[in-house]
């Protein structure tokens, strides 16, 4: 009895922490769900901002690359900058390389010779005219002394060949102040990664970050689809997140937002904690149910081995007694115990008398006589 008792508390506290396990792992589900659909939702907004921002700034190269290509590399950005079609853009910088590298216009004052023929965005478009937007790493502009995200186009000469780069400059912090404006909680991540896999701006929390390598996730993750999410520690700050994505479908870049786990699981946490102390609490119960009722069927048990004793004792005293004792159900007459002087008297063995009527052997209906009424 003790141990089906024992299996039963085993069993019932089982039941408990394994529906506590389900009950736990579905609302951590659901919470991921939640997670990943509000940091989509940040995403999609973050990619329309990129996209409007991006794409003013590429009719302005677009504009600088026809008045060069019709009027030559001598022109005037200052002049061409008080065109409204300017009014509002975010740019840093407008500049004019010709095919050599050389900076021969800038919207800025130019104090000395500069080449620029070593930067990446100069070797892409000299190599070869893919007609696209080039959205460079953020560099540290020669002329401004400002950090810089350089979007170039290719100047191609009446014959087709190169003849220069037009480049806007844009501050990578405008998109930081951007992200700024929305609250996604402690501990949120913004970033602007190009397809190469150099991060052109990141903003977490109040620091500002460009230029972090994340190819090895760029592979990884963010080739797979044009959107998607996933769990992972942030490069940056080793803090664990949930990620939503989204590649730009006009530009080499993709927009990543992430949510902290710890603020994401903050709420669930403390719910888990309140069900961990009601599983403890009812585990408990079971367990004082299953001592009490051990104890009591200890104490039933204990209780008729006693009383096994005891008719252990009887028995053997009247087994030793020289004269024969019967033992009659009162209700029945049926033969519960003779002795062995008694099995004599009768004439009869213990399996053939045990259990039958009594007045079978004790007082025969021949005899005229019975004690038994």
């Amino acid at each position: 009895m003790n141990p089906m008792v024992i299996l039963f508390g085993v069993i019932f506290i089982c039941f408990i922490w394994t529906g506590l396990y389900f009950i736990i792992q579905g609302e951590r589900q659901r919470e991921i769900d939640n997670a990943f659909k509000e940091t989509g939702n940040y995403a999609r907004m973050f990619e329309e901002h990129t996209v409007r921002t991006i794409a003013g700034l590429d009719q302005i190269a677009l504009l600088l690359k026809y008045q060069v290509e019709k009027e030559g590399l001598r022109i005037d950005l200052r002049r061409l900058i008080n065109d409204e079609r300017f009014s509002g853009q975010p740019f840093v910088v407008l500049a004019v390389l010709d095919k050599n590298g050389e900076l021969v216009a800038s919207s800025q004052e130019i104090v000395s010779r500069i080449n620029n023929s070593d930067l990446e965005f100069f070797q892409v478009h000299r190599t070869m005219d893919s007609g696209q937007l080039f959205v460079g790493k953020p560099h540290l502009g020669r002329a401004s002394g400002k950090w810089l995200i350089q979007l170039s186009r290719r100047i191609n000469l009446p014959d087709g060949s190169f003849g220069g780069v037009v480049v806007v400059g844009v501050n990578p912090y405008y998109f930081a102040h951007f992200y700024k404006q929305v609250d996604m909680g402690e501990n949120s991540v913004i970033t602007l990664v190009g397809r190469d896999g150099i991060v052109r701006v990141r903003q977490s929390g109040e620091k500002v970050t460009f230029g972090l390598d994340l190819r090895q996730r760029l592979n990884s993750e963010f080739s797979h689809s044009v959107a998607g999410h996933y769990m992972d520690i942030s490069i940056g700050d080793q803090t664990r997140r949930l990620f939503s994505f989204r590649n730009l479908a006009e530009y080499p870049l993709t927009v990543v937002v992430g949510a902290s786990e710890e603020q994401v699981f903050q709420d669930l946490d403390r719910r888990v904690t309140a069900y961990y102390s009601a599983g403890a609490a009812l585990s408990g119960l079971v367990l004082l149910f299953v001592a009490l009722l051990l104890r009591s069927v200890g104490r039933r048990e204990r209780l008729e081995a006693q009383l096994r004793q005891s008719e252990e004792r009887f028995r053997h005293v009247i087994r030793s007694l020289q004269f024969g004792v019967v033992i009659i159900d009162a209700k029945s007459h049926i033969i519960l115990e003779a002795n062995p002087k008694a099995l004599e008297m009768i004439g009869g063995d213990a399996g053939a008398v045990l259990g039958s009527v009594c007045h079978q052997f004790i007082c025969p209906a021949d005899s005229g006589r019975c004690p038994v009424p």
